[in-house]
C-alpha cells in the first residue's frame, strides 16, 4: 500500500541524529579473542580471562575507553556449556562470572550481574532484553560477554589434570572464582515444554548430531533428493560458509576453504557421524576457546560518553519465540517458532521485504538449521558465502552458546564499513527449538523504540501448536511409516539405527514415536536402501527394561523386508 511505502521512504531518507529519541538502545563497541591451541594449559586463559579481554577489547573499540568503563551500568554473561563438563561437586567452576568479569577489568560502577539461560539464542536474546531495558530507562548501558574454553579444558583432561579451585600442583589447573555478593539475575524465559519428550529422552534422542540428522532427513523428502544429491547439495553450501572462514585467519579456528567433494567425502579425518545425515566437517565444533562482547548503550549515554555517531549500530528489530520439542511438531523440516521470531523483527523494522537487507549471519551449526532459516524466513539467497560474516559454527569455531555474539560482533563491523546498508543475524539454541532475531544499521532508528511483546506472541504460537501437535505414544506397539531415520556411527562404524515415525495401528495409532535398533542386519538394510524417498514402513515393539529411577518402554523399529528373530535395543 501507498503509505507502507512512504513509512520505508521515511525510514531510508532519515539521517539526522539530532532529534534521536535518548532512550534508544545502540550498539557502541565490539570485541572478541580467539585463543590458538599451541600454548599449554597453565599459558592460557580461563573462561573469565578470555571474556576479559573481549570486554576490553569491546571498551577500546568506541575510542572512549577511559569514560566507558567505569560507568558500565550492567554486565550480562552467557552461560558456558563447559560447567557441565566439570564434576558435580565441583560446579560451577564460576558461580557468578559477571561478578568476576567487572572485577579482572575494573569495571567500578557496574552493580548489576546477569546471566543468560542455556542455549544458542542466548546473546541475541540478552542483547534484545537488555536493549528494552535501556529504552525503558532501567539501565543506561550493558556489556554482553561470553565465552567457551573447551579447547583447554578438554586438553587438560586428557593430560590428566585436575580443573578446579584445589590445592596447587603440577596437575592442578587453577579455573574459578568465588565473588562475594548475591547470585547473577538469569535471563532468558521458561518455555512450556521441555527440549525434547519423555521418550526421546529414554532413547537417547537428545543429542545435536542426531536430532539434527533426523531433520535432514525430513528436508531431504520434501526436496525429492537421493541420499548422494542431497549431501552434495549441503557440502556445497557449507563450502561456501567455510571460504568466508577462510579469509578471517585471526577469528577462525579452522581458517580453511573447503570444497564441496571435500566435505562430503568421508575419510580418516571426516568420518561419517550420521548416516544418511553428516560427515564430521559439516558439524558444528564446539572445543574453541573464544570469546565476544558487545556493549549496548543508550543514545544519551553515548553522548553524555564521548561516544563518536560513526560507531553507533541501531537495533532495528528483535524476536524471539521457541518451538515444540521435535517429537511432538507436524513437521520435522519446519520451525513455527523461527517463523514467528523473524517476524517479530521484521515487524518492528520500517523494511518492505528481506530483499533491502545485504548481509546475513544465519546460525549455522548444522546444513539442516540452515536451511530451514531460509525457508521460514524467506532469505533472497542459498549461497553459503552470503548467510555468514564469519564462516559458522563449523569452520569459524562454534563457542558453545556464545557464538552468535562473534556473528553480532562482525554484523556491527560490517555494518560501519558500509554505512546505511542492513544486516539480520538469527540464533538457535535446543534442537532448532529456541530462536532469536535482529536486525541491525547504522541508518538511525526513527521513533520511540519498543521491543515487540515476544511473550503475547509466544502464548498465540503456542495455542496454534498445540492444534497440530503430535500426541506421543510412550508404550509404542504396531505397525508403523517412518517419518525420518539416521544411522549412528561410532569410531569403529555404524552403531545404531533412530527412527521417528507414527503407529497406523493399535490403540495409539496416528500417534509419533521414538524407536531404535543396534541389529546389525537392520542398520545395514536401512543404509543399503533410500527409505526416505521409497518410503518406509515396519513394526514397532515395546520393551519395559529398568532405567533411572523405574522400569521404561524402549522402542524398537524393525522396517518391513527383512525378518530378524527378536528386536535388539
Amino acid at each position: 500500500c501507498l503509505c507502507f511505502v512512504n513509512e520505508i521512504w521515511t525510514c531510508k531518507a532519515m539521517s539526522s541524529l539530532t532529534d534521536l529519541d535518548d532512550a534508544t538502545p545502540i550498539i557502541v563497541g565490539v570485541g572478541r579473542v580467539t585463543q590458538r591451541p599451541g600454548q599449554s594449559v597453565h599459558d592460557s586463559l580461563d573462561p573469565i580471562g578470555l571474556m576479559a579481554s573481549a570486554l576490553r577489547r569491546a571498551v577500546d573499540d568506541t575510542d572512549s575507553a577511559n569514560e566507558v568503563l567505569a560507568h558500565i551500568d550492567a554486565i550480562a554473561t552467557v552461560h558456558m556449556l563447559m560447567e557441565h563438563r566439570v564434576p558435580k561437586k565441583s560446579r560451577p567452576l564460576f558461580p557468578n562470572p559477571a561478578r568476576s568479569v567487572a572485577t579482572i577489568v575494573g569495571a567500578t560502577g557496574c552493580s548489576r550481574f546477569y546471566q543468560t539461560t542455556s542455549g544458542g539464542q542466548s546473546p541475541q536474546l540478552a542483547v534484545n532484553e537488555l536493549a528494552e531495558r535501556i529504552s525503558r530507562g532501567e539501565l543506561q548501558s550493558a556489556v554482553i560477554v561470553g565465552a567457551e574454553g573447551l579447547a583447554t579444558f578438554d586438553k587438560a583432561v586428557k593430560q590428566g589434570y585436575k580443573i578446579g579451585l584445589g590445592k596447587a600442583g603440577s596437575k592442578v589447573l587453577k579455573w574459578g572464582d568465588r565473588p562475594t555478593g548475591p547470585p547473577p539475575e538469569i535471563i532468558g524465559y521458561t518455555m512450556r515444554w521441555p527440549l525434547v519428550t519423555i521418550p526421546e529422552l529414554i532413547h537417547g534422542i537428545n543429542t545435536p548430531t542426531t536430532i539434527y540428522a533426523l531433520f535432514e532427513q525430513a528436508i531431504r523428502k520434501s526436496h525429492g533428493r537421493t541420499n548422494q544429491e542431497h549431501l552434495a547439495e549441503i557440502s556445497e553450501l557449507f563450502s561456501g560458509f567455510s571460504a568466508v572462514a577462510a579469509r578471517d585467519n585471526k577469528n577462525s579456528w579452522y581458517p580453511v576453504h573447503r570444497t564441496g567433494p571435500e566435505l562430503s567425502t568421508c575419510t580418516s579425518r571426516n568420518r561419517v557421524v550420521t548416516q544418511p545425515g553428516y560427515p564430521k566437517l559439516l558439524n558444528a565444533i564446539m572445543n574453541v576457546d573464544m570469546s565476544a562482547a558487545v556493549i549496548v548503550t543508550s543514545v544519551g549515554w553515548a553522548r553524555q560518553h564521548s561516544i563518536a555517531q560513526d560507531k553507533w549500530v541501531f537495533i532495528h528489530g528483535c524476536g524471539d519465540a521457541y518451538d515444540l520439542p521435535p517429537l511432538m511438531r507436524p513437521q520435522l523440516d519446519r520451525s513455527l517458532g523461527m517463523q514467528n521470531s523473524f517476524r517479530q523483527a521484521f515487524n518492528m523494522t520500517c523494511l518492505g521485504t528481506l530483499q533491502e537487507v545485504k548481509h546475513f549471519d544465519i546460525y549455522s551449526c548444522f546444513p539442516s538449521a540452515v536451511q530451514v532459516a531460509i525457508r521460514e524466513m524467506s532469505i533472497p539467497t542459498s549461497d553459503g558465502k552470503e548467510l555468514t560474516l564469519t564462516g559458522g559454527l563449523p569452520y569459524h569455531g562454534g563457542p558453545g552458546n556464545n557464538y552468535s555474539a562473534h556473528g553480532i560482533v562482525a554484523m556491527v563491523e560490517t555494518l560501519r564499513k558500509n554505512p546505511g546498508e542492513w544486516g539480520m543475524v538469527t540464533a538457535n539454541g535446543g534442537f532448532l527449538t529456541e530462536h532469536s532475531v535482529g536486525f541491525y544499521s547504522t541508518t538511525p532508528f526513527r521513533g520511540r523504540w519498543k521491543r515487540p511483546d515476544h511473550n503475547k506472541a509466544q502464548v498465540d504460537l503456542n495455542e496454534m501448536m498445540v492444534e497440530n501437535a503430535y500426541t506421543v505414544s510412550t508404550c509404542p506397539n504396531g505397525a508403523a511409516v517412518v517419518d525420518s531415520y539416521t544411522v549412528e556411527h561410532d569410531a569403529e562404524g555404524p552403531s545404531r539405527l533412530v527412527v521417528i515415525g507414527r503407529l497406523t495401528t493399535g490403540s495409539d495409532q496416528g500417534q509419533r514415536f521414538a524407536a531404535i535398533n543396534t541389529d546389525e542386519a537392520v542398520i545395514k538394510f536401512m543404509l543399503e536402501t533410500d527409505h526416505i524417498i521409497a518410503g518406509c514402513t515396519g513394526n514397532v515393539s515395546s520393551e519395559k527394561i529398568s532405567l533411572g529411577r523405574g522400569k521404561q518402554a524402549v522402542a524398537t523399529f524393525i522396517p518391513d523386508g527383512i525378518s530378524i528373530k527378536k528386536a535388539k535395543l
